[in-house]
């Protein structure tokens, strides 16, 4: 992992931590309080993808509690906030490697011969 990689993986952790300490805070029946959750949400997601980018392996324990409709719910939630299908997202893993270490964006694929 190179210097800036690093300092990019410092800065989400410092991000993950302001996030979890301002949906902490919050009143948890507020308006605030979904948008400190959507935030610590989204930065989890960004810390969570750069740890498997640079250490091409899915950063849980062994034992981890996610059930198969909780990885389910979640993925489809995020493929479609990221506007993907999931046979792009099944193309762009077929190139990437299983680990999906390569920064395609599967949606440029759109419209190509393959």
């Amino acid at each position: 992992m190179s210097s800036s990689d690093s300092t990019a993986g410092d800065s989400l952790r410092s991000e993950l931590r302001e996030r979890c300490e301002a949906f902490c805070a919050a009143d948890p029946n507020s308006a605030e309080s979904d948008i400190a959750f959507a935030s610590l949400v989204e930065t989890t997601i960004m810390a969570f993808a750069a740890t498997v980018r640079d250490q091409e392996t899915v950063p849980l324990p062994s034992d981890h509690r996610l059930t198969a409709t909780d990885v389910a719910t979640v993925c489809s939630q995020l493929l479609e906030a990221a506007d993907l299908q999931v046979f792009e997202l099944g193309l762009w893993r077929s190139w990437a490697g299983s680990a999906g270490t390569t920064t395609i964006d599967p949606r440029q694929m759109r419209g190509q011969n393959l």
